[in-house]
């Protein structure tokens, strides 16, 4: 589905801006995270309290909320009923990278819905380095906000292997590929599965769609599913044609 984007509109002047969801976390911190949940807590489900405590702090605030839903974002923690459960795609990642599992932490890296749309915006090109002001024009993230969102994503990116001399360098890797023995991980999740409607995403994720803006002004958006394919750069190509047709007509 493709939209136009309309004007700004200035309605909200002296408003509090309100930023889209972005993890406020890392990936690699947000690995370091669910680690210590499920080493000290269990595969749960845990209160939000819980999982306060379990992250080191006295109480459920500000900072706490944050950093479970990153792990939210990332796909580290499922929600339900208002507790939440640590994901069997957590585990397999927690010795990352000594065991090289590339399909998995390529999939943690593209699912929260910003970095996937940002990364098929940029896959094969340097990251600008005005990243900050293009996700407050371009993505609705607050001014306050964009350093942080930007570092992350950069962060997260280079830790899977695909931010390398500040270019986004997407891998080739097919559906079912893994790199190890990923016996492990599948255990987990056959012990651990639950019921589909369980398997709702919290935390700022439940949008189900990826909107992926062009230069051309024109705003794509995608089902959520596709997250994995864009993070690839399958669509690139599709994509930049898409724009250049738009842009020249």
């Amino acid at each position: 589905m493709v939209q136009e984007l309309g004007k700004n509109k200035n309605s909200g002047a002296g408003k509090k801006i309100r930023s889209r969801a972005y993890p406020a976390l890392d990936l690699p911190a947000a690995v370091l995270a669910a680690k210590k949940i499920f080493d000290d807590l269990g595969q749960g489900p845990h209160s939000r309290i819980s999982l306060a405590r379990g992250l080191g702090y006295g109480s459920f605030c500000g900072a706490a909320s944050a950093k479970i839903g990153a792990l939210v974002h990332f796909g580290f923690l499922e929600r339900f009923a208002g507790n939440y459960s640590v994901a069997p795609a957590a585990p397999p990642l927690f010795d990352y990278p000594k065991n090289l599992r590339q399909n998995e932490i390529f999939a943690a890296a593209a699912r929260p819905s910003l970095f996937a749309a940002l990364a098929a915006r940029f896959a094969g090109q340097n990251l600008p380095k005005n990243l900050p002001a293009v996700l407050v024009s371009d993505y609705g993230i607050s001014p306050a906000a964009a350093p942080l969102a930007a570092k992350n994503f950069a962060a997260t990116f280079e830790f899977a292997g695909m931010l390398k001399d500040g270019r986004l360098i997407l891998p080739d890797v097919g559906e079912n590929a893994s790199d190890g023995n990923d016996s492990e991980g599948k255990i987990f999740e056959e012990k651990n599965r639950r019921p589909a409607a369980e398997n709702n995403r919290g935390g700022g994720e439940e949008e189900g769609q990826i909107e992926v803006r062009l230069a051309s002004g024109i705003k794509i958006v995608f089902p959520k599913k596709f997250a994995a394919q864009m993070a690839r750069g399958e669509f690139a190509e599709e994509v930049k044609n898409l724009d250049s047709k738009i842009a020249a007509g």
